[in-house]
């Protein structure tokens, strides 16, 4: 997204590229530091944010780590931009720290990697945008059995030619 107005709580769309063949949900992702701080405890399942954008930064199944990349847990559904719950008691207590997500939210703009094969492991999986390289092993997507994949703006497949 370039050039327009954002509203309360939203963010830029932030670019990503596969580091691996994986799951949409997290394993193909690297990590990606997301706006604002987050508290947690190892109490609980709640994850409160402070500037954060959950809605568009993080998606289901995402696995949330701390700066230094160590899992708090993995998220079972998302509130608002502000709160979501994570599939077990969080490994630790944290207030207010940055962190990091591995997997892609819904105003990412995603681009596959040359030969890594993305699967989505999610229903209702997005993005902003999609973009699938080509080299001299393409890199492809799998939406599997009842998943789906919302794109909001392009999805982009980059063909190469190869003359013989």
């Amino acid at each position: 997204m370039s050039g327009g107005w954002l509203g309360p709580n939203q963010a830029e769309a932030v670019a990503i590229t596969s580091s691996a063949t994986g799951n949409w949900s997290a394993s193909a992702w690297p990590n990606t530091t997301r706006t604002g701080t987050i508290t947690t405890s190892n109490v609980s399942t709640t994850v409160t944010g402070s500037g954060t954008s959950f809605t568009t930064q993080i998606s289901v199944g995402n696995i949330i780590k701390t700066t230094g990349n160590v899992v708090i847990g993995t998220v079972a559904s998302i509130a608002s931009n502000t709160s979501l719950t994570l599939t077990g008691n969080a490994a630790s207590t944290n207030t207010n720290i940055s962190y990091n997500v591995q997997g892609v939210g819904s105003g990412d703009d995603v681009t596959i990697a040359t030969a890594h094969a993305v699967t989505v492991d999610i229903a209702n999986a997005a993005a902003n945008s999609v973009t699938i390289a080509t080299g001299t092993t393409a890199g492809s997507i799998t939406i599997s059995g009842t998943n789906s994949l919302s794109v909001t703006n392009a999805v982009t497949i980059n063909l190469q030619l190869l003359l013989l």
